[in-house]
């Protein structure tokens, strides 16, 4: 059976078991789920628990399911929940007895519980025999139950996978986390560096690379981030510093005609805060240039996530930067000065941004600033 065909039968029997869930006292999608302890603080409030030993301390915890193993009388799972820009979050035992929950209880969890679903659990502070700080649940209740399955934890996932279940991807891998945070730190900092010549560069060159390209609204205008602002949208910095989209020069930048007072985030109150309207229609806007790249990637086979990529030519500390996408040569030089290249890049220009280089059999000088897609 192939992976996709197993994904949809996998998401049939979660549509079912949801079905059955609903009108029961196991709500698929409860109203409200509150907790006394995130994963984080139960680790940090018995560090030193020996092997075997209980508490009577009870907690009520919560977080996704990212891993399952289901035997007789004695069920484990392992929660995940509390990420952030600095920290992968949390992982938390829990274990779910006949002698706790009954027979019941047990049954419905063996036959409702999926990886993937969000489970409460309210229950004493234990260490396993083994040693493992654990939750023993007294009650446990569905939080929210996941239609599409997640990966196995012990299994890594194809590239393919990665690329086309990138949600599954970013739950289960830490190296897929922290690359989000590296790139959304190097877009931030984007921002706040550098002029718009060099962020049509900066933007050409990320989205011809290989993987998934991520763009937050607004970085196709070059939106500033505001310091100082509450953050509303779950804690991440980024969320915390832009203020909505920037459509127009008109009443709170054609975002909303509310009264600044009733804004939900404020406008960027500068008199040259960039605009949609103010882009749309120039040759060399920012947006002018996000909008030609990615048209180009999505029509473009040897640019997709997937396709090969091999660097051609780099020296560190100097430019230009030319590397190979499948059958397609791309050179970019950031600098206000040519830039010299032993690398052949004679052939059909896809693609350009800033003067054509001079491009003769075995060399290639780069125009400052400069950014070119060649078939060779």
């Amino acid at each position: 059976m192939s992976d996709q065909s197993d994904i949809v039968e996998q998401h049939q029997i979660r549509r079912e078991k949801r079905a059955r869930m609903i009108g029961t006292s196991r709500e698929p999608y409860p109203v409200d789920m509150s907790r006394t302890h995130t994963l984080a603080q139960v680790r940090a409030g018995w560090p030193d628990l020996a092997a075997g030993a209980e508490t009577d301390d009870i907690v009520e915890i919560g977080g996704r399911v990212v891993f399952l193993r289901n035997t007789g009388k004695l069920c484990f799972a392992t929660l995940q929940d509390g990420f952030d820009p600095d920290s992968d979050g949390q992982r938390l035992q829990v274990m779910v007895s006949l002698a706790e929950v009954g027979e019941q209880g047990l049954g419905e969890w063996k036959a409702d519980v999926d990886l993937g679903d969000f489970i409460w659990v309210r229950g004493r502070v234990v260490s396993s025999r083994r040693g493992e700080l654990s939750v023993m649940a007294s009650e446990w209740k569905m939080a929210s139950k996941a239609l599409r399955p997640l990966p196995v934890l012990h299994k890594d996932l194809s590239e393919e996978a990665r690329v086309r279940r990138r949600y599954a991807d970013l739950i289960v891998r830490p190296e897929a986390r922290e690359i989000v945070r590296v790139r959304a730190a190097i877009t931030k900092s984007l921002r706040r560096t550098l002029d718009e010549a060099e962020l049509r560069l900066a933007c050409a060159f990320l989205f011809t690379m290989p993987g998934v390209p991520f763009l937050y609204y607004g970085d196709e205008i070059g939106m500033r981030y505001v310091e100082g602002l509450v953050s509303k949208e779950g804690g991440y910095d980024r969320t915390g510093s832009r203020t909505p989209m920037q459509w127009d020069e008109g009443l709170n930048l054609g975002f909303s005609e509310a009264r600044a007072d009733q804004l939900y985030l404020p406008v960027d109150a500068s008199s040259d805060a960039p605009t949609v309207e103010g882009q749309r229609h120039v040759a060399t806007s920012l947006w002018r240039t996000v909008q030609s790249v990615l048209r180009l990637r999505h029509a473009t086979a040897d640019l997709q996530a997937d396709a090969p990529f091999a660097v051609v030519y780099a020296q560190k500390g100097a430019s230009p930067f030319i590397y190979r996408r499948g059958g397609l040569l791309l050179a970019v030089n950031p600098r206000g000065t040519p830039a010299t290249a032993p690398v052949d890049m004679t052939g059909e220009v896809v693609y350009l941004l800033g003067e054509q280089p001079v491009r003769q059999p075995g060399t290639t000088v780069m125009a400052p600033q400069s950014f070119i897609i060649v078939r060779p």
